[in-house]
């Protein structure tokens, strides 16, 4: 394209994807556990039901609400990152991302 006008292009064409990905958020439901978390049992129950497509879904929000308690205990989750216990965990996620962005910078 004559006047510059390709990366123009380039760059309007790629907001196509994104501007899919954020009208399909719309019409995407909320998880059985996005919505325990949040307080609406019910409903939870309610889509539970209908992705396993059957009634006996107890055994399992049972689970998800437990799950969701236990989650609630946790104080300052960042922070327990920090903790010694969790140092390892840390350094290699964090010194494989430094490789990857190194890789991928310097190829």
């Amino acid at each position: 394209f004559k006047g510059g006008w390709g990366w123009r292009i380039s760059l309007g064409l790629g907001g196509i994807p994104a501007l899919l990905l954020t009208l399909g958020a719309y019409l995407v439901v909320d998880t059985p556990n996005s919505l325990i978390e949040r307080g609406h049992l019910e409903k939870g129950k309610a889509v539970l039901r209908k992705i396993r497509g059957t009634d006996n879904i107890e055994p399992e929000f049972l689970e998800l609400v437990e799950a969701s308690r236990v989650a609630k205990e946790v104080k300052h989750p960042f922070r327990n990152l920090l903790k010694r216990n969790n140092r390892p965990q840390l350094i290699i996620s964090t010194a494989l991302m430094v490789c990857i962005n190194f890789v991928f910078t310097f190829s």
